[in-house]
C-alpha cells in the first residue's frame, strides 16, 4: 500500500477588478489553467490576472475488511470496487471511513 497524498494541487486564475485579487476559475492541471489565463485577458484586456497554485483537502476512504485488513481509496468508487473484489472471497467487510 503506498502513499497517498492528503491534497491535491488546483490553480486558481485570479482577477483584479479593483478590490483585490479574487478566483475566477480554477483547473486541475497548470496546461489548462494557462489556457484560460490567456483567454480572461484576451477578453478583458483592462483587468490584471495573474495564476496561484492553491491545494485543496482530498477525501480519501479506509475501507476496513475484517480483522487487519485495510484498504485506502482515493474515491467513494473504488472503495466500491475494492468491495465487490473481495465479496467474491469473504463475505465480511466492516466499513467504509472517510479520514
Amino acid at each position: 500500500m503506498g502513499y497517498i497524498r492528503k491534497t491535491v494541487d488546483v490553480w486558481e486564475v485570479q482577477g483584479n477588478y479593483g478590490q483585490g485579487w479574487e478566483c475566477v476559475t480554477a483547473e486541475y492541471t497548470y496546461r489548462e489553467a494557462r489556457e484560460r489565463l490567456h483567454e480572461y485577458r484576451e477578453n478583458e484586456p483592462g483587468t490584471s490576472f495573474r495564476l496561484k497554485l492553491t491545494r485543496e483537502r482530498r477525501t480519501i476512504y479506509k475501507v476496513h475488511i475484517g480483522g487487519r485488513r485495510h484498504k485506502r481509496c482515493t474515491s467513494l468508487q473504488d472503495a466500491e470496487k475494492f468491495c465487490s473484489e473481495v465479496f467474491n472471497r469473504t463475505k465480511i467487510v466492516l466499513s467504509i471511513v472517510a479520514e
